[in-house]
């Protein structure tokens, strides 16, 4: 109920369109389970599932990764918490296209991404990878540059 002055509004809380973003946003990112929609967003989905041993791995990457958030080592005082969203930016030549990305956790691609389109932020790149991918027991995380060839995809080691 709103009062102005000598004018009364009532406002009826129960309109359908109260709950349209929630649509759009399960529409877009689903649910958020382990099959879902949100894990499917990547750049170059037929990368992911591939093992490290059967891909086409050549000369290192023209840039180096700094890592601002994930990584491989979990935290003993948080063992609930998985260091599974990354941020990072690449340093290096200057980058006028997106670099797409592919993240390898524990020997298979899991993950590809690029950097930003924000002129203002270009090395930027950020990812997120499915928790219950991670061990408990430690994990290995590897970036890679992608190159797309004519016989399909060439990875380069991005180091960190």
């Amino acid at each position: 109920m709103h009062f102005d002055y000598d004018q009364v509004t009532v406002v009826n809380p129960e309109f359908p369109q109260r709950f349209n973003y929630v649509d759009r946003m399960l529409a877009v990112f689903g649910s958020g389970s382990k099959d879902d929609r949100m894990w499917k967003l990547d750049t170059i989905p037929e990368l992911v599932g591939i093992e490290l041993t059967a891909s086409d791995i050549e000369s290192a990457s023209r840039w180096t990764c700094r890592l601002f958030r994930g990584g491989e080592k979990s935290d003993p005082a948080h063992p609930d918490f998985v260091p599974c969203y990354f941020f990072g930016n690449l340093a290096g030549p200057q980058i006028t296209q997106p670099v797409p990305i592919a993240i390898a956790l524990n020997g298979r691609i899991e993950c590809t991404t690029r950097t930003s389109l924000d002129p203002g932020t270009p090395s930027e790149w950020t990812a997120l990878l499915r928790d219950d991918l991670f061990r408990t027991d430690g994990n290995k995380v590897q970036f890679y540059e992608v190159e797309q060839t004519t016989d399909g995809f060439v990875l380069h080691g991005i180091s960190y």
